[in-house]
């Protein structure tokens, strides 16, 4: 199986030069460990605006600071995102004086890889720990805004068997998430820090638990004998948990191992909720509190939109920039559109309010554009809302928690993993349930352009479906 792997820019850099590379990502990861394999040139240094936080057995990581002090040739930016790139270069240039000459941009593509890609890992120092008198457990957050939401009740159900006036979690996520895991997990009185930053688990081995549960729960690091002197019930409880993953026999990192969870789930009858209830000695719902920012509901109620229903086409990235990586679960704008219009000719006196990213693909037939808002303002459009409808994803999670009905596409994400009891959930087609056969998930797995399990889901079905639900809801 390929995977993705980022190729040291070669052809910019003459063999020999003195490198500082710019970013501990993982762009920056693969770069030093290809030049720790190969010494095709000397990287002296790492600059980084978190560098404190960081050490590396590897190279110096210094803050951007400290590169005028360093003998260089070039200075490489290993930064993904384009935007945090450009403000890179005009600080190295006019506040740190580095020549522009002597300033690379990396490529943000990545390249296949047919071998085992390795990177260069930076111990995520001890002082950033808070405490090393508590147990401290470290949860990494890759997913998105429901991925998110189902991690918060896979921590929230397992804390409850913690003292947590002797533990302390801090969580680590992407920097592309951190503002959605602020809205989800910043309520709780149970998370010391929540960082932003991609993170690899062999950086947290000052931590006493390290784990991942990206619906495939995975334990990177137990430090078993500390938690049993200090909280033996914890203790139990996570030896149960270590003993049931190893005998389950499933690698979260690898994701094409979901799939085969998800069809042990069908048999089984669980959902992405209870899939570990043998873990729990109590009976598991699929509850996760949300709160509301209150700062947020005055701008709210200023929008005055009336009686409406919201839709989203998106899925956290653009339509327009990247067409051919749209996911395969997305249902096709124009079906959105005729939709819209079927909904406007059934109920002139409701509103169609779209949200999404800022820049995302307008739908046709659309009454108000929420683009780019605040995910806590989304909150209360979502709340309101007398039906949202959409493909499975965040915001289907986020509505159902907060108590909105939800009109649900389902095509390759399994219904019976990632549906709601109380939500309209349709499907239609000869196939479905495709997701994780595949890595790359605007792929279809028949190879289709576009999937037959969405393009089999027509208007007309939909707006059935919803003049049943709101004509019953006015009785």
């Amino acid at each position: 199986m390929e995977q993705e792997y980022y190729l040291f820019p070669y052809e910019r850099i003459n063999p020999g030069e003195k490198v500082i590379l710019y970013g501990i990502g993982v762009i920056g990861r693969y770069y030093l460990s290809q030049i720790e394999l190969n010494r095709y040139c000397e990287i002296v240094a790492v600059a980084d605006r978190k560098s404190a936080q960081y050490s590396s057995n590897l190279v110096k990581v210094i803050p951007p600071s400290e590169i005028k002090a360093y003998h260089y040739d070039k200075v490489v930016i290993t930064v993904k995102n384009r935007v945090e790139v450009a403000k890179i270069q005009k600080e190295l240039v006019e506040k740190y004086d580095i020549p522009e000459d002597k300033i690379i941009v990396a490529s943000s593509e990545s390249v296949p890889s047919l071998g085992k890609s390795q990177m260069a890992c930076f111990t995520v120092k001890k002082d950033v720990i808070s405490s090393q008198n508590k147990i401290s457990i470290a949860m990494i957050i890759s997913g998105g805004l429901g991925d998110q939401i189902i991690n918060k009740y896979f921590l929230d159900a397992m804390l409850t068997y913690a003292n947590m006036e002797k533990c302390v979690v801090d969580l680590y996520v992407s920097p592309a998430r951190y503002k959605y895991a602020k809205s989800i997990f910043g309520d709780k009185k149970n998370i010391n820090e929540i960082f932003s930053r991609t993170v690899y688990p062999q950086e947290l081995s000052d931590y006493d638990v390290v784990f991942r549960y990206d619906y495939v729960l995975k334990f990177y690091q137990i430090n078993l004998d500390k938690i049993c002197s200090l909280d033996h019930r914890f203790y139990i409880f996570l030896k149960k948990a270590k003993d049931y993953v190893q005998q389950y026999g499933l690698d979260a990192d690898n994701p094409l191992h979901r799939n085969i969870h998800f069809s042990r789930c069908r048999v089984l009858g669980y959902n992405c909720y209870t899939n570990y209830n043998e873990l729990f000695d109590y009976t598991i719902d699929n509850k996760v509190e949300i709160t509301f920012d209150q700062k947020l509901e005055a701008e709210f109620k200023n929008i005055n939109l009336g009686r409406y229903i919201t839709i989203n086409y998106g899925w956290g990235g653009h339509r327009d920039s990247c067409p051919e990586k749209i996911p395969n679960k997305v249902w096709e704008i124009e079906s959105y559109s005729e939709f819209n219009r079927l909904f406007h000719a059934a109920f002139p006196d409701i509103k169609i309010v779209q949200i999404g990213i800022q820049g995302g693909a307008k739908i046709d037939n659309v009454d108000y554009y929420l683009f780019g808002k605040d995910l806590e303002l989304v909150k209360y459009v979502l709340r309101d809302s007398i039906l949202h409808i959409d493909c499975e994803g965040g915001l289907v999670h986020l509505a159902t928690q907060i108590g909105t009905k939800c009109a649900v596409l389902f095509g390759p994400t399994p219904v019976h993993y990632f549906g709601y009891q109380e939500n309209i959930n349709m499907r239609a087609g000869k196939c479905c349930d495709c997701c994780y056969l595949y890595n790359d998930f605007s792929v279809c797995a028949r190879g289709l352009k576009h999937p037959e399990c969405m393009k089999s889901i027509t208007p007309q079905m939909v707006i059935e479906k919803v003049k049943e639900y709101i004509n019953n809801d006015r009785l």
